[in-house]
């Protein structure tokens, strides 16, 4: 995937520059038509934006990877059968000998570079794997009069949702969609932030030019009473 990525970018790189290079040619023509300056302009504008697409499908494809496997690991955690008793150290790590009798805790820990776990309460409500903290309970307020507890998930989307972990992918299509979707938004409301700006510039020079007139009325005032 890096391979064909580092090839796109490339392409269009060398795209973009031979686009480029021929405006600036154009530019230098003193007979060039106008239609040709708009055509060679047009292609540079859909050489970028197939450029800026192609990237952003690339980091829509990462980020869909990386969810994947949060995904994946926390359903593996979430399916270990942990102790009643309290197996770790001060540290939080998983004491040497008591691990032994579980051998899912064991297994995750041989296929990850170090696990650590936080015994409350009787319970294991987070496990961290790999520097990646993963709730296993939910946060459960019983109000100001009682102590707080941790509760289980009632399913695996709620408990997605509770580690900030994606249920569902949405397509890559989809993606786009709401990119563009939040992109126009976006230029919509700084329109009309360029606009309030300058009714607020013409307010404030209006405003100015009539202090500026009562103070000279003011002082036309002063000079003919005194």
């Amino acid at each position: 995937m890096s391979r064909i990525h580092d090839e796109t970018s490339e392409f269009y790189k060398r795209a973009l520059k031979r686009a480029n290079d021929n405006l600036i040619k154009l530019l230098d023509d003193p007979n060039v038509k106008e239609t040709d300056l708009t055509v060679a302009a047009a292609k540079i504008k859909v050489l970028e934006d197939e450029k800026k697409e192609k990237e952003t499908i690339k980091l829509l494809e990462r980020h869909n990877e990386e969810q994947d496997k949060k995904r994946a690991m926390l359903k593996r955690v979430l399916s270990i059968q942990l102790p009643e008793e309290d197996i770790t150290t001060q540290e939080s790590t998983i004491h040497g000998t008591k691990i032994r009798k579980h051998p899912e805790l064991m297994k995750l820990q041989e296929d990850t570079w170090r696990i650590y776990l936080t015994f409350e309460k009787g319970m294991y409500p987070k496990i961290q794997v790999n520097g990646e903290s993963i709730n296993l309970l939910k946060y459960k307020s019983n109000g100001y009069t009682e102590d707080s507890s941790y509760e289980p998930f009632e399913t695996f989307e709620e408990a997605c949702n509770y580690n900030g972990i994606q249920f569902k992918n949405p397509t890559i299509k989809k993606s786009l969609q709401n990119i563009a979707k939040l992109q126009a938004e976006s230029d919509k409301m700084k329109a009309k932030l360029e606009e309030y700006s300058e009714k607020c510039k013409k307010l404030n020079s209006y405003t100015l030019s009539s202090i500026g007139a009562i103070r000279q009325q003011q002082r036309h005032h002063y000079e003919y009473f005194h």
